[in-house]
């Protein structure tokens, strides 16, 4: 088997689909409503899905849907765009990265002061963050050892964005040398079509699988520097673009920093102007970061050590407040106890932490996270106090409803008011949730609100108003900017299940079937899986059946499981293939005018919708 027919296969599409699951539940940054639905829908759909999608691909039918970004805050007033892109491309270009494909082959060529997102590959995709991290710190303390005690650390300006895709390839191709093209022009595709602008620049931040990449493109940087290490005594360690050199003098330092940005221009790459060099007099910093780090990862959860932060939280908290700026490490303890003790801290910060939210936004979703636990446990809820949590989240509502947030900032806001314990009899909550649904720019906050609305249908009151109806529905999929944003809308037909107007969802059901794009295809085959399969019992209630030993056989004609009827002309490549239709054949395709006919020369009534192209009722197999 070649490497294509190993990428394509059902068995590499499924542990792609398996390492973003994971992703997605250990990501601090999920976008949980965006994903949900296709995720949903794939886990549903399982192995006839990765079936269809091996073929789909191997025929050469995939083509990526355009992304969407989402700008999440930085402390700096910039912004750090998060590329929303489909389930099913993420599949893809995750499938193109895992270990057995393209993943080990760029990774066994690194060196190994490339510490950052190493391949683990066997039950998980990367070996453990924090493992990586403190290799990271422990080759500091062990550079200081040899008295290398000037430290220079920085990293590269927007980096992921800035990477050259066509750069990129031709690292991948002559450096790592990976010539198989049909693999590579799908990356090429996915990444050209991702890209936030026309300079196609760029592997999207958001996915796992875009770190493997990164590493490949500062690879030619290591090759570089370690030549410069046969004349020069200097150390150098990296995570992905988190750079530390390390040198006994501070002359060194700057020659090999000159030396660094001067390469780096050739890959449309520039150092941070926060780069900084510092002469250590110990390693006790060090250390702390191998502790936690600047991004707030767990490293471990010792009591001791989450005793000794708690100390400093109110502090730093307090600098915030008052507009001063903490120190960096004291800000990487707040962001690990944040994480690390989610579920499990400290209600006196609470309000500390809701006063410096719009004062420090690249927190909003750590803060959120930490809040979720004291807003949605009934036993937390009435054990420390009904009215100091209602008073919270008084507080909380007040700071979303500033006309000054960004969307970033709304979306994980509304994410924790949506507490179904507190929202449901928050009028305000109710009304802004209403508006939401029904305006159409709020197209990052409507999934959260849709979801909203159907979970309180489904687990709370089943008479619960469901909020939405199918012309919202339709309004949605008419006006969204991308393939994704109109796939999440197709799904909520599943709770209009028990509407009258069930010729309307059909309809809509064949609309989604016949788009080009894999992502509204998939959710086209999951609708109908879903809405139109006929239950086993009711077959069992229709046709002769026995068992023969553990198995049940029912005589039927195979169409008769199907509660829809569908045809291979009226489907999508995908649709067509998971559905195990014929191609269609030109003879089926072109129709005689005749043949819409009556005697008299009139289209005949049972006629009218092929004629005019509206979806008509005939066959399916499934086999």
């Amino acid at each position: 088997m070649d490497l294509f027919e190993r990428f394509s296969s059902k068995e590499n599409l499924k542990k792609a689909f398996l390492y973003l699951k994971e992703e997605i539940d250990e990501s601090s940054l999920a976008l949980d409503p965006i994903w949900k639905p296709s995720i949903s829908a794939v886990a549903q759909l399982g192995d006839g899905f990765f079936e269809a999608l091996q073929e789909y691909t191997r025929e050469n039918k995939y083509q990526p849907d355009k992304a969407d970004f989402i700008y999440a805050d930085k402390d700096n007033m910039g912004v750090r765009p998060i590329c929303s892109f489909s389930v099913v491309d993420r599949i893809i270009f995750q499938a193109i990265l895992n270990p057995l494909i393209l993943g080990n082959i760029i990774d066994k060529k690194l060196y190994s002061y490339c510490l950052g997102n190493r391949i683990a590959g066997k039950e998980h995709y990367l070996k453990p963050y924090k493992v990586q991290w403190a290799k990271f710190c422990d080759k500091q303390v062990e550079a200081f050892s040899k008295k290398l005690i000037w430290r220079a650390e920085f990293d590269i300006q927007t980096y992921y964005e800035s990477i050259p895709i066509d750069t990129l390839l031709k690292i991948l191709r002559e450096d790592f040398l990976i010539n198989n093209e049909p693999i590579l022009k799908i990356l090429e595709k996915q990444l050209k079509n991702w890209a936030e602008n026309t300079t196609l620049c760029g592997v999207p931040q958001g996915a796992t699988a875009s770190h493997i990449l990164a590493n490949a493109y500062l690879y030619p940087l290591d090759i570089f520097l370690d030549d410069l290490k046969r004349d020069n005594e200097f150390d150098y360690f990296r995570y992905v673009d988190d750079t530390v050199i390390m040198a006994k003098s501070a002359d060194t330092i700057n020659y090999i920093v000159s030396k660094i940005v001067i390469f780096l221009r050739k890959y449309n790459l520039k150092l941070n102007t926060k780069s900084r060099l510092e002469q250590l007099k110990n390693t006790k910093a060090i250390e702390e970061r191998k502790f936690y780090n600047p991004y707030g990862r767990i490293n471990e959860t010792s009591k001791q050590k989450i005793d000794k932060i708690s100390k400093k939280i109110l502090p730093t908290l307090r600098q915030i407040i008052n507009g001063r700026k903490p120190d960096k490490i004291d800000v990487s303890g707040l962001n690990y106890y944040l994480k690390a003790m989610a579920g499990l801290g400290n209600p006196v910060f609470l309000d500390s932490l809701i006063a410096i939210i719009p004062k420090k936004p690249s927190l909003v979703f750590l803060i959120c996270r930490y809040f979720g636990f004291y807003f949605s446990e009934d036993k937390n809820f009435y054990g420390w106090g009904g009215k100091s949590v209602l008073d919270k989240y008084e507080k909380i509502w007040k700071i979303y409803k500033s006309n000054s947030l960004t969307d970033w900032t709304k979306f994980w806001l509304l994410k924790v008011l949506s507490a179904p314990l507190l929202a449901k009899d928050h009028k305000d909550f109710q009304k802004e949730i209403n508006r939401i649904i029904a305006d159409p720019n709020a197209k990052f906050l409507r999934p959260l609100a849709f979801f909203y609305r159907a979970y309180m249908r489904e687990q709370i009151d089943p008479m619960a108003d469901l909020g939405f109806n199918l012309d919202d529905i339709k309004r949605h999929i008419r006006n969204a900017n991308t393939e994704i944003e109109k796939a999440i809308y197709y799904y909520f037909l599943i709770y209009l299940k028990g509407s009258e107007d069930r010729d309307t969802i059909k309809e809509l059901l064949y609309e989604a079937l016949q788009a080009k794009s894999p992502e509204i295809q998939t959710m086209g085959i999951f609708l109908v899986e879903k809405l139109y399969r006929i239950p086993l019992p009711t077959l069992i209630k229709r046709h002769p059946h026995k068992r023969i030993g553990d198995k049940l056989v029912i005589d039927m004609n195979d169409k008769e499981a199907w509660d829809i009827n569908l045809e291979a002309e009226m489907l999508g490549e995908l649709g067509r293939i998971y559905f195990k239709l014929p191609i269609p054949t030109q003879a089926s395709a072109k129709k005689k005018p005749d043949e819409f006919l009556t005697d008299e020369g009139k289209i005949a009534q049972d006629k009218l919708a092929s004629f005019f192209g509206i979806p008509t009722p005939l066959k399916v197999e499934v086999k």
